[in-house]
């Protein structure tokens, strides 16, 4: 029997930690890209929050991330088992999406 490979696990020195407020992206036929965004109010002056004037939204791209079809499907079986797991501990997670509507299409950028 072929002995397993062992594997060495160490942060990159420029490891980031970011919090994602929403995803976007696309597909080729060799590859699926991700954007990973964070959304907020750019600023938020008195006559915004008085509701004189609407707020101005950030959409701040954080991180774009590319893998092949194969590893996009390993990531999504993997996503979906710690959904499971969580709804299995925490109760059902809520979906923002109405029932029967499609996913926005998005082009590469």
């Amino acid at each position: 029997m072929k002995e397993k490979p062992k594997f060495i696990v160490r942060k990159d020195p420029n490891f980031r930690r970011f919090y994602s407020s929403g995803v976007y992206g696309g597909h080729t036929p060799f590859e699926f890209k991700m954007i990973f965004f964070r959304e907020g109010y750019e600023d938020i002056s008195e006559e915004t929050f008085m509701g004189k004037t609407q707020p101005m939204i950030l959409r701040e791209l954080q991180v774009e991330i590319t893998m092949s079809p194969e590893q996009a499907k390993v990531f999504l079986d993997w996503l979906k088992h710690h959904i499971e797991e969580y709804e299995k501990n925490f109760g059902k997670i809520p979906s923002p999406r109405l029932e029967g509507t499609k996913l926005p299409s998005s082009k590469l950028m």
